[in-house]
């Protein structure tokens, strides 16, 4: 990258900070093979099971930069810094979606119950103690096995 270049970064970073949209928008073609190289380096530390690929990455860190609000631009090193730390979170987020979804299968897996004895079946139609039932119920002689416990 020549030092053409890199002022022209620093001075658009910083009329994007100062709120100019349109700064943004001759930035992203100017660092976005930089940002794809970073975050090709950093999926190759990823284990192979990993399903974030690198343009989702990138894309993903730019969502994540666009609302960042707060921050006022130095240089094209401190733009590259900070998106650099957002892809690592982001990579860090995806990896602990991934091994808790693992986790709750696991669990839920572990929770499925055996179909219920027939004996166990019967026992949970009886009415609770001290029910009664209805007036009709009694006359009749006919009882209801469905009450809730």
């Amino acid at each position: 990258m020549s030092a053409l270049d890199s002022q022209q970064i620093t001075g658009l970073l910083k009329a994007w900070g100062f709120g100019e949209d349109a700064a943004l928008d001759r930035l992203i073609p100017l660092v976005y093979r930089e940002l794809k190289r970073m975050a090709r380096r950093y999926r190759r530390t990823q284990d192979a099971g990993a399903s974030l690929q690198t343009t989702a990455l990138v894309h993903e860190a730019y969502l994540r930069l666009v609302d960042v609000t707060t921050v006022t631009w130095q240089e094209r090193s401190h733009f590259y810094a900070v998106s650099a730390q957002i892809m690592r979170r982001i990579m860090v987020d995806a990896a602990r979606a991934r091994r808790s979804g693992a986790r709750s299968y696991a669990r839920r897996s572990s929770r499925r119950q055996a179909p219920l004895p027939a004996a166990y079946a019967a026992t949970t139609a009886v009415p609770r103690r001290g029910h009664r039932g209805s007036l009709r119920e009694r006359e009749s002689g006919s009882s209801r096995t469905d009450y809730p416990l």
